[in-house]
């Protein structure tokens, strides 16, 4: 019924920011990288702690405070979040399904619009 279309519609979005926010931090942070094996180095920095900080990997009840405190800056945990409660139900939610995609929008957003200053400005000297 509706419910269902809403939900596949809510899971669309939440998936296609992430996809937009990750690829516009990976263009932006190729940009200034011309060696490809750098490039993969510096992607696993940015990218790994990216995802086991998430909730994808863990639940997040019992952790220490610190990483918990990490885990809350991370804008994927918002995704990781809205996607386990649209499929799942509420019930498994750490947040607030709007809090989830208001970060994500915000999130794809920013990444997006810094992605294309970056490509966009005039190159300087190498």
């Amino acid at each position: 019924g509706t419910c269902i279309t809403l939900h596949a519609l809510l899971m669309r979005a939440v998936l296609g920011g992430l996809c937009v926010a990750l690829v516009a931090v990976r263009v932006a942070s190729a940009w200034f990288i011309d060696d490809i094996v750098t490039y993969g180095t510096v992607s696993g920095w940015i990218f790994y702690p990216l995802v086991f900080l998430s909730g994808s990997l863990s639940r997040l009840k019992g952790l220490p405070p610190v990483l918990l405190a990490l885990i809350r800056l991370n804008p994927l945990t918002y995704g990781v979040d809205a996607v386990r409660q649209l499929l799942l139900g509420s019930q498994l939610a750490a947040f607030p399904l709007w809090l989830d995609l208001s970060v994500v929008a915000i999130f794809a957003a920013i990444s997006f619009g810094v992605a294309g200053w970056i490509v966009t400005r005039p190159a300087g000297p190498k």
